[in-house]
């Protein structure tokens, strides 16, 4: 009994355990072979049929079990630190599993951040503000921010151009808008950008006002990280260490910052580090002011009128 043990049970199993992939190469043509024996192949599906028969006889067939989104994003984890997937494809993961969860005023340019243009605007000027920012498609408002009546295209503004009507007013070429809640999912956005033939969806607050715009390129972001081509601005990076702490862009998301540099930010009500300022500050804060969460000290560093453009982020130390 103690050999029968040891050199068919314990030994077999333990190999198999510590090298899962050869034990199931070795093994495989056997169990393929045993299977083609008539009795044995006859005697396993007398079994699995009993088996399937008692599943059916207390309520469970077609059950299945289900792995949880958390068990999907452990399993990325584990697999990047024994290094059987690299880094970014297990920030993939964890970018398609959270995208399901992420709504549109999460991904949007804020109206504050928007590139737009007046009606009573000509042709030419339109596609002058399109080369100098480097947009494709602008906005065209009515009476204001919020009033968007129309989207004009930079190709279509070109080939207007070309045919001598650069004096024209865009208000007679313009596309109809679209519009989206900000409260919109993601990926259901996806699914109307897929269906239909509009690339920028002008994003509606619950009142009804402009709260901002959104752009296929900024959902495929929320996936792959950031798309930069040749007429984007070079930009410094959103964030710095320095020697007392860490310095973020305010207009950083919350969960990429937690995510990128291991923080535990609170987010509740926010989207972005300068939001959480603001919320913490009851108002609109001065440089050199600083707020506090249970774990970080954020003191500001920059503004932009009433904009919190830096932040810096410094770990509370117990003196104690």
């Amino acid at each position: 009994m103690v050999v029968i043990f040891v050199f068919f049970e314990a030994i077999p199993k333990n190999y198999a355990v510590q090298h899962p992939d050869n034990a199931a190469l070795l093994t495989a043509p056997v169990v393929s072979t045993l299977l083609k024996f008539w009795p044995i192949k006859w005697l396993s599906t007398l079994l699995l049929g009993v088996a399937q028969g008692v599943i059916r006889l207390v309520g469970l067939e077609g059950q299945t079990q289900k792995m949880t989104e958390s068990e999907v994003l452990a399993m990325a984890d584990v697999a990047q630190e024994d290094h059987a997937i690299e880094s970014s494809e297990r920030n993939f993961i964890h970018s398609v599993i959270e995208f399901g969860d992420t709504i549109v005023r999460e991904v949007m340019v804020p109206r504050i951040d928007m590139v737009d243009i007046p009606d009573t605007a000509t042709v030419r000027e339109a596609l002058d503000l399109a080369v100098a920012t480097g947009r494709s498609r602008i906005p065209v408002l009515g009476e204001g921010v919020d009033d968007v009546v129309g989207i004009v295209n930079l190709r279509h503004l070109a080939g207007l151009f070309a045919e001598g009507r650069g004096s024209a007013l865009v208000r007679d070429y313009m596309g109809e808008p679209r519009f989206v809640p900000e409260t919109k999912r993601v990926a259901s956005l996806l699914s109307e950008v897929r269906k239909g033939k509009s690339h920028l969806f002008i994003v509606i607050d619950e009142y009804g006002g402009t709260a901002g715009l959104v752009t296929l390129e900024d959902v495929l972001e929320e996936l792959v990280g950031e798309i930069t081509d040749e007429s984007d601005p070079t930009v410094e990076d959103d964030s710095q260490n320095t020697e007392s702490g860490l310095t973020l862009s305010g207009r950083l998301n919350i969960d990429d910052a937690n995510e990128e540099f291991e923080l535990s930010l609170p987010k509740d009500g926010w989207d972005t580090v300068g939001g959480l300022v603001l919320d913490l500050a009851g108002g609109v804060p001065d440089v050199g002011d600083v707020v506090s969460t249970p774990n970080y000290h954020l003191t500001v560093l920059r503004m932009d009128g009433r904009r919190i453009e830096e932040v810096l982020v410094e770990p509370v130390r117990d003196d104690s």
